[in-house]
């Protein structure tokens, strides 16, 4: 993607946190220094396998003890 045409002045930044861990102040623009991890909620979805066809499979990735398979209310969908 060309961006030879960008009036942006400044490199555009973007914070993926858990929300009531992380209140927005500008001065974090110029200083995050002293923050060493922001813990973050991702939530997707597989829509081809649920949650026990997944776990037979060896390349199944969600193998942490904080890591929760959830069978979805669509078909054949797992969360």
């Amino acid at each position: 993607m060309e961006n030879s045409g960008s009036t942006c002045p400044s490199p555009l930044i973007a914070t993926v946190a858990e929300e009531a861990s992380f209140n927005f102040n500008k001065a974090d623009l110029k200083d995050m220094q002293n923050r060493t991890s922001l813990p973050l909620v991702v939530d997707w979805a597989i829509w081809n396998e649920k949650c026990e066809e997944a776990r037979s499979n060896t390349s199944y990735a969600c193998r942490a003890a904080n890591s929760i398979c959830y069978n979805s209310d669509d078909i054949n969908a797992s969360l």
